[in-house]
């Protein structure tokens, strides 16, 4: 078997994640290879899948908020979310007829009302 006829045949971990069962055409040594690759990188994708909760908390406060949140969180009716919407600074046009609110522009918000 010449080179290329082998590098043809020889399978992937791409190819083993889109098809199991071709690893029965592996032999030993390439199994073996391709498990202690796999081993290698598992913890490392587990720390990334698991432990970014930075990325969570950062959406959190990214969200847009709808008029009813907005109204719940102010202590104010929605209908004075909606009279008042085009004066706060933290206002979002998605559409017509669709409002929504920056949660960071409502807390930046809050924390200037006076006291």
């Amino acid at each position: 078997m010449n080179k290329i006829t082998k590098l043809k045949t020889t399978k992937t971990l791409d190819d083993l994640t889109i098809d199991p069962s071709l690893a029965k055409f592996l032999s030993p040594e390439e199994a073996t290879d391709m498990l202690a690759r796999l081993m290698a990188i598992q913890p490392v994708l587990m720390v990334q899948a698991f432990s970014d909760k930075g990325n969570e908390q950062r959406d959190a406060d990214n969200r847009l908020l709808k008029v009813e949140e907005v109204a719940y969180i102010l202590g104010a009716e929605v209908d004075w979310v909606y009279r008042k919407a085009e004066e706060l600074p933290f206002t979002c046009h998605l559409s017509a007829g669709q409002l929504r609110f920056r949660k960071k522009g409502l807390e930046k918000y809050i924390d200037n009302l006076p006291r």
